[in-house]
């Protein structure tokens, strides 16, 4: 990675599903990095500048092993991620992170039309950095037609009424240094499918380490902003600290759609390091948590949803030469060649280790499983006395 934005990513995975995904091009993700300025520090760092992007990108290249939690969605064609601004794995100590400079946001705004997804994580006072009306502008426009992905401080901006616009609220008061505190996962409509795809794989409750955040206005009337969605609320009687404001109704990370077809998804976490790394005694359950729901919202945001992708993970290990195992799917039946001349075990497993199928076989061919329950993702062994390898497949 550097200053200028190297594409780094991933493609080719083996599995390609229903043949109209079959040429879907990679998720192009942008990822806008450095810090920002806020009038009484001049740069307000977080310890996270360090590590999110990186963090995220190392996610975003390998997403099946990056122990994300279960039910994972991997898109056939994976994604390209390209870092604009401050390389992350160069910066300063406390207070010293460079802000991205002029010629750095020209190479990302240059970029910015060829993105699916941008990602800005923790930018207080974002419009000191983007002062020109022009590229304010553009990136608004960008934000209401395409994905974009919004992490902790991007809330705190008093110079930009469209960016206050746009995120559905405003910081208004922090708890200090923070401390541990409880996340629910939000049930004020349980039963959108954007809702149940973003909050995909993360458990029902957790407890973690985080600055957190009082927002303005209050909870209901976040919710009563037009298209707003709450996908999880803090227990304000998990955490208590002088300075940070009651908000009964507590929500921590919304989504909305706006009418020209943009994607929007904000949470409040993400101040640490250790939110990413899982270092300094951040339990594995916080960790995990940010990463899956930064990773959601990043997949949901380009378009994906549940009812149309065909998943996949690399293959466990090589299955003859090229790796010639296929699978994909027609209605209720999941289609799985095997190019192997050996005697194999087809097995299918749903995500819960239940095996829903099996099927042995000792020539190559296709093997048809037949009426498998839909609305689920399911694993696909193939074992050979000589390998095994394993895709994931969505029946949507």
């Amino acid at each position: 990675m550097n200053s200028g934005g190297n594409v780094l990513g991933l493609s080719g995975l083996l599995l390609v599903g229903m043949s109209s995904l079959s040429m879907a091009a990679p998720i192009r993700v942008g990822i806008l990095n450095g810090s920002a300025r806020q009038p009484y520090v001049g740069r307000y760092w977080h310890s996270s500048m360090n590590t999110a992007a990186s963090a995220m990108v190392s996610v975003l290249a390998q997403p099946d092993s990056a122990n994300l939690g279960p039910n994972l969605i991997v898109p056939a064609e994976g994604f390209h991620t390209t870092l604009f601004g401050t390389d992350s794995a160069r910066t300063q100590p406390p207070f010293n992170t460079p802000v991205p400079t002029s010629a750095q946001l020209e190479t990302f705004f240059a970029a910015l039309d060829t993105l699916d997804v941008v990602w800005i994580s923790s930018f207080s006072a974002i419009g000191t950095i983007i002062t020109d009306s022009i590229q304010r502008d553009r990136l608004a426009s960008f934000i209401r037609r395409k994905g974009f992905v919004s992490t902790h401080t991007n809330l705190a901006d008093a110079s930009w009424g469209a960016w206050d616009s746009i995120q559905g609220a405003r910081l208004d008061n922090w708890g200090g240094a923070g401390g541990s505190g409880t996340l629910h996962l939000d049930t004020g409509h349980a039963g959108d499918p954007d809702l149940r795809f973003l909050n995909r794989g993360l458990p029902d409750t957790a407890r973690v380490w985080e600055e957190w955040f009082s927002m303005a206005p209050e909870g209901d009337e976040i919710r009563a902003r037009p298209g707003v969605k709450v996908t999880v609320s803090f227990d304000e009687d998990s955490f208590s600290a002088p300075g940070l404001a009651a908000m009964g109704d507590h929500p921590i990370s919304w989504f909305r759609q706006f009418p020209e077809g943009g994607r929007f998804f904000y949470t409040a976490l993400g101040h640490s390091a250790s939110s990413y790394t899982g270092t300094n005694g951040t339990t594995p359950e916080a960790k995990s948590f940010l990463r899956r729901q930064l990773y959601n919202a990043i997949l949901w945001a380009a378009g994906v949803d549940s009812s149309g992708v065909v998943v996949s993970t690399r293959p466990a290990g090589p299955v003859g030469a090229g790796n010639p195992l296929k699978a994909w799917v027609s209605g209720s039946r999941i289609h799985v060649r095997v190019a192997e001349e050996t005697p194999f075990t087809v097995d299918i497993h749903a995500l819960d280790g239940k095996r829903i199928a099996s099927r042995r076989g000792a020539r190559a061919g296709t093997l048809v499983f037949a009426d498998i329950p839909p609305h689920a993702v399911y694993v696909i062994t193939v074992t050979t006395s000589r390998s095994r390898a394993s895709h994931r497949i969505l029946i949507p």
